[in-house]
């Protein structure tokens, strides 16, 4: 996912932001190997932007009036991972009253957020979460 925003940004004769990069608009071939998918909101640099990002993902400058950047995706780009990682959607019921996926994670021990089924399988970690 990294290169293929670093080639929509930096890469392409005319680059484009992206504006709502998440997980639901990653496809993963049979070698898992991601692409983007839906291009149907992103903005070309030279065009005026959208404000939009899927609620969320948007980058705390969107709800200032900013406009959309690459800065913007590479936000929406952390908020992907931190959800791989936690296996928290960032529109999770627990995320309200300001509380975000990105301050939850800011504020949590690394291991309150990590999915315990990414450790491995023999660590201690995991064993615990398996137990619960």
């Amino acid at each position: 996912m990294a290169c293929a925003l670093e080639y929509l940004h930096h890469l392409r004769h005319n680059p484009f932001v992206y504006c709502d990069l998440k997980l639901d608009n990653i496809l993963l071939d049979n070698d898992m190997t991601a692409y983007v998918a839906y291009f149907g909101l992103t903005m070309f640099f030279s065009e005026s932007m959208s404000k939009y990002s899927s609620i969320g993902y948007a980058a705390p400058e969107y709800n200032m009036g900013s406009n959309a950047s690459a800065f913007g995706d590479v936000y929406n780009y952390g908020i992907l991972l931190l959800e791989m990682f936690t296996g928290k959607r960032p529109t999770d019921s627990m995320f309200k009253n300001g509380r975000t996926l990105h301050s939850f994670s800011k504020t949590a021990l690394l291991d309150e957020i990590v999915d315990p089924m990414l450790l491995p399988s023999n660590s201690r970690e995991r064993q615990e979460a398996e137990e619960e």
